[in-house]
């Protein structure tokens, strides 16, 4: 499946589906796979919208998902061919190769869905496959517009899963998946007779350390470890080279080191040579003597994409910014996809103000299936630094759908963040509590959000109670005002008490508050009641209601100055 042509305008995505609330558990630990027809052909804007939209609203219910195609990092790591297939084609003979394409993926579930959209809305249709399972037919869903379609079609795929069997584990050998029949063939791609070309899994650098959402810099690189493999250029290596990096993956940098200088001695040196002498300098933080061995890489071989990016990183730290984009910029012109260069050029862009660019840059990497956390995180930040909360929110609910542990919980957090930004304190506490259940690591973070908000909640409740209810006694006891008045200030604060307890009674607090936080509801409904009974007397004069009114007052200043103690206790 191929989504290079797509072409998403980040302005013209209104219609997503709006993120609230991160459900604390995946209801799949490996998620669902969507894979979009027509494959091979150039999707349109609605098509783009609706797959993303389903891959969001599968996230927002707490279910992994991610987007199946051909550029993505998780299909190139497995190998895996995907079928071609058209949206009019008979989607039953697919039913045995979506099967294998979940078991090679790990992958719970595949749905093969498509979108037909004209003057009069938008039809999805879809097709559910059970790893290890049974597959179903989703009803066809009609909507106004793909984005609806997609919510729809994602409320009947979580039905669908309950009435199906769950997922079995599958034999791991490889399976070849070919094309279905009948569908139509892969532009530039191979005949429908001939068997799919595997895409053998790229040789990742060592893993960039995870990134705090603010700020992110660009050095901030992770120390040499063991499993660290290295990234080699396309050129032909002796014995002597390959053992050293073997013996570098396996962290033993001394003796990394000394076949590496055989390996020189005896067949000469190569701009591999020199990456892996940079990289074994970097793990032992000697980073000058790197630089140099990554400029004498990168000299040799100008095509050396991650020579280049890892001297753009070494280049950042001592302060020679141009220099480092230079680096970043070659690398990306080599290979458009390479997702270590484009973050680089992409923070050295934000952390210099061009903030736009960065954006502009990561949105065509997204375009063509760079969908990784990491990027969407970065993505998320420049968004919300624009202004652009929406697409912020958006980005960081893709991460949630992909990712687990602390990852997940970051992408909660900063959703947290982003909601406390816009006064959407619900939303916010909700985000910081699910951040804290994924997390235990969070959990004084979301009690601090928590009583932070809540104490905010306490001072209305508290004014409420004090100078509000003053307003209605001088009228009640003195006659002070007129009933037009005292009736309109104790209605606008029952508005603000009702306001109150029920945005208490919408959360969950943190395990430990939970004590506290139903002594806070008691409180908070005691005031609305004494609030109502006050503005019952201002209506009928019944003077039984009123002191009803002034008894209920009274408990619930009581209860209330309990409260106050046991949260400042």
């Amino acid at each position: 499946m191929s989504f290079q042509h797509l072409q998403l305008n980040p302005m013209k995505i209104a219609a997503l589906i709006a993120v609230c609330v991160l459900t604390a558990t995946c209801a799949s630990a490996e998620g669902v796979g969507v894979l979009l027809a027509p494959v091979g052909e150039h999707l349109t804007e609605p098509e783009a919208l609706y797959a993303d939209s389903i891959v969001v609203g599968l996230a927002t219910a707490g279910r992994r998902a991610t987007l199946l195609h051909e550029s993505s990092p998780m299909v190139h790591a497995a190998a895996v061919s995907l079928p071609a297939v058209r949206a009019d084609d008979d989607w039953t003979p697919l039913t045995g190769v979506l099967d294998s394409i979940a078991g090679r993926l790990q992958l719970d579930y595949v749905l093969l869905t498509a979108l037909r959209s004209d003057g009069e809305g938008a039809t999805a249709s879809g097709l559910l496959v059970v790893r290890g399972g049974e597959s179903a037919a989703l009803p066809e869903v009609q909507a106004p517009t793909g984005a609806e379609a997609a919510t729809i079609v994602a409320q009947r795929l979580a039905a669908a899963v309950a009435s199906l069997p769950g997922p079995r584990d599958v034999p791991g050998e490889p399976v070849a998946l070919a094309p279905a029949p009948g569908a139509a063939p892969v532009p530039d791609g191979p005949a429908a007779d001939e068997p799919p070309v595997e895409v053998p899994p790229a040789e990742p650098l060592a893993p960039v350390a995870g990134q705090p959402y603010v700020p992110l810099t660009v050095a901030d690189e992770p120390e040499t470890t063991a499993g660290a493999p290295v990234a080699a250029a396309p050129q032909p290596v002796d014995d002597a080279l390959a053992a050293a990096e073997a013996a570098y993956s396996s962290g033993e940098l001394d003796a990394a080191a000394r076949l590496l200088e055989a390996s020189i001695r005896e067949a000469g040196p190569s701009a591999r040579a020199f990456y892996l002498r940079a990289r074994i300098g970097i793990g032992r933080q000697d980073r000058e003597a790197a630089i140099s061995d990554l400029r004498r890489a990168v000299t040799m071989d100008s095509t050396f994409t991650d020579a280049q990016v890892w001297l753009g990183r070494l280049l950042v730290d001592q302060g020679l910014w141009q220099a480092a984009q230079e680096q970043f910029e070659r690398a990306t012109a080599s290979a458009p996809r390479h997702l270590d260069g484009l973050l680089g050029l992409a923070r050295l862009y934000r952390d210099h103000g061009h903030r736009r660019r960065a954006i502009d840059l990561l949105m065509k990497a997204d375009d063509l299936g760079q969908s990784d956390p990491t990027l969407l995180m970065l993505l998320a930040e420049l968004q919300g630094s624009e202004g652009n909360v929406e697409l912020a929110e958006r980005y960081l609910t893709r991460v949630a759908g992909v990712t687990s542990g602390e990852q997940r919980a970051l992408a909660c957090e900063q959703l947290g963040n982003l909601h406390l930004q816009l006064g959407r304190h619900r939303e916010a506490l909700t985000c910081f509590i699910n951040a804290a259940q994924i997390s235990p690591s969070r959990a004084s973070m979301a009690q601090r959000r928590y009583l932070e908000v809540m104490n905010a909640a306490d001072g209305t409740v508290g004014a409420a109670l004090t100078s509000g209810w003053a307003v209605f006694e001088d009228f009640a006891a003195n006659g002070i005002g007129a009933r037009e008045l005292a009736y309109r200030t104790l209605s606008e604060i029952n508005g603000e008490l009702e306001a109150a307890l029920g945005f208490a009674e919408s959360i969950a607090p943190p395990g430990e508050l939970g004590e506290i936080h139903g002594k806070r509801k008691f409180a908070y409904a005691l005031a609305v009641e004494a609030s109502v009974l006050a503005l019952s007397w201002l209506d009928l004069g019944d003077e039984v209601v009123l002191a009803r009114a002034r008894e209920v007052h009274a408990d619930a200043v009581r209860e209330f100055e309990q409260l106050r103690a046991a949260v400042q206790g």
